[in-house]
């Protein structure tokens, strides 16, 4: 009787850590479907057409110091007065492994007749961690931009749909999230700080970006 209450209290302790492994993994993955679908901050508002963003984002769970971070250069370039493009395409080593990050998407600017300070986006991300994973997903935002003075603010709401291949099985979910967004003119270029965030989890980025005719 005693041995089958320790294997009984050993099988369940099992169970539970499994459990909670299972839980932050997939809150890690989420984290990473995140963090690499960083939308470009695009204005609307400013009249130049081409931009160019370099981007350091980190990625935090609450409860969790490992923070890991993902550098990122990309462009945008507006068609149209209410139509822009944006992608890069970024290699970088973290811990030892080579990881590729893939990024294509389009920004559709709308509201009234004289300012089209409203903005929907449509996201495609492609991340293969060499020996580790791929990792697929779909980004969809709303925002609006406010001019204050000199400096541009962004808030709006979003939804990622990512699927998760490690070579054994595919794991595949949805993070809603809030997006906050400040624009900095500084001299030559502008300052960026953006934070991604719901109940679960905290991503923010720092930006550099500039403006071109």
């Amino acid at each position: 009787m005693g041995n089958y209450i320790f294997r009984y209290g050993i099988f369940r302790l099992l169970l539970i850590i499994q459990i909670l492994n299972g839980s932050n993994n997939v809150k890690s993955t989420s984290l990473i479907s995140l963090g690499i679908s960083k939308s470009y901050a695009i204005s609307p508002i400013n009249t130049n057409r081409l931009y160019i963003q370099s981007s350091m984002s980190f990625k935090s769970l609450p409860g969790n110091s490992n923070y890991q971070y993902y550098p990122d250069i990309g462009f945008g370039y507006k068609v149209s007065k209410n139509l822009a493009l944006e992608g890069s395409v970024f290699n970088h080593s973290l811990g030892g492994f080579s990881d590729q990050i893939i990024r294509g998407g389009v920004q559709y600017y709308f509201g009234s007749s004289d300012t089209l300070s409203w903005v929907s986006s449509l996201k495609k991300v492609n991340y293969k961690s060499i020996k580790n994973f791929n990792l697929n997903n779909i980004t969809l935002e709303i925002s609006k931009w406010i001019k204050y003075r000199d400096n541009f603010y962004r808030f709006g709401l979003g939804s990622n749909f990512y699927t998760k291949d490690n070579f054994l099985y595919k794991q595949r979910g949805q993070i809603n999230f809030i997006l906050l967004n400040t624009i900095i003119p500084v001299k030559f270029f502008q300052l960026s700080f953006e934070t991604r965030m719901n109940l679960d989890m905290f991503f923010y980025s720092f930006s550099f970006l500039k403006d071109f005719y």
